[in-house]
């Protein structure tokens, strides 16, 4: 699915978004799953990777909180080659990404990470998917879309911009 979206729009909560990950990154989050995790993880992350070098590349708008850039997934050393990766993708004109402050307080969607891909030419409606330990789930109904347009919008309004967002991913790698 995710090679014929045009857009793929996150909010993750408590991991760099997937798309995103480094394998060692990836490898100290599903430790503990089975490799069906971490097989579906690696081929998303192959995916994009390909995509971001090709004639069509995906648009990627991912946030995520502040507190992502302290989380030592995999250790200090793993933890600040992912956010070096993360400066090095922000560069790409066809990624956004902004970081949520932690001044924000509570905001929408708080501990609910999703993704919303949209397609070519209306050739399949957009989609939203969301996940669990127990389960994952697609969202597909036009008031649905519309509810996630609306959450991610409202997101984005209290996020810090593009450069902040750099910056401050950049202040994290210092204090690794």
């Amino acid at each position: 699915m995710l090679a014929d979206a045009t857009r793929l729009r996150t909010l993750a909560t408590v991991m760099v978004p997937a798309v995103f990950q480094l394998a060692d990154y990836t490898a100290a989050t599903t430790r503990w799953d089975d490799s069906t995790r971490a097989e579906q993880l690696s081929r998303i992350r192959d995916t994009w990777a390909s995509r971001s070098s090709s004639d069509d590349p995906l648009a990627v708008e991912a946030v995520f909180p502040q507190a992502l850039l302290r989380q030592v997934v995999g250790g200090r050393r793993a933890l600040k080659a992912q956010l070096l990766h993360l400066m090095e993708v922000s560069e790409l004109p066809e990624v956004s990404l902004r970081v949520m402050p932690q001044s924000a307080g509570a905001y929408p969607a708080m501990g609910r990470p999703f993704t919303w891909l949209s397609f070519p030419h209306r050739q399949h409606n957009d989609v939203v998917y969301t996940e669990t330990f127990v389960r994952s789930e697609y969202a597909e109904t036009q008031t649905q879309i519309e509810q996630t347009a609306a959450l991610f919008s409202a997101l984005q309004g209290l996020t810090l911009n593009e450069d902040e967002s750099l910056e401050l991913i950049a202040e994290a790698v210092t204090l690794l």
